[in-house]
């Protein structure tokens, strides 16, 4: 965990490295942040461990995959608390923070479709 309790995964190898000349920012794939006893995966963190998730694990429709991928919050109901891993078919698709009958979205706008896409009614 870093010093904004992001986590990082890494092959334990990495240590192995002579790291002092580099000047370096993260090392491994950002999996979650810790936040307020709380963690949120990423997107890969998701993608890590959904397949396990037995808790807070919501199957979205077409609709509301492409909302979501779109950056939108979802309205939703359901007996969920805190954070919720978000599944399309096969894939997850990250993790968002369920509030008052909403998800609400986490994906960074970097990584949002920015492109229109067809929502089926």
């Amino acid at each position: 965990m870093n010093t904004q309790n992001k986590i990082f995964l890494v092959n334990k190898e990495v240590f192995n490295l002579n790291l002092e000349k580099l000047r370096i920012n993260s090392i491994g794939l950002y999996f979650g942040e810790l936040k307020n006893n709380e963690l949120r995966l990423s997107i890969e963190g998701s993608q890590l461990i959904g397949k396990s998730a037995k808790l807070n694990t919501i199957k979205l429709d077409e609709k509301q995959a492409m909302q979501w991928l779109k950056g939108e919050d979802i309205d939703i109901k359901g007996n969920y608390t805190g954070f919720v891993i978000l599944k399309y078919e096969n894939d997850f698709l990250g993790t968002g923070k369920y509030k008052q009958g909403k998800i609400l979205n986490f994906v960074p706008k970097v990584r949002r479709f920015k492109y229109n896409l067809e929502i089926p009614e």
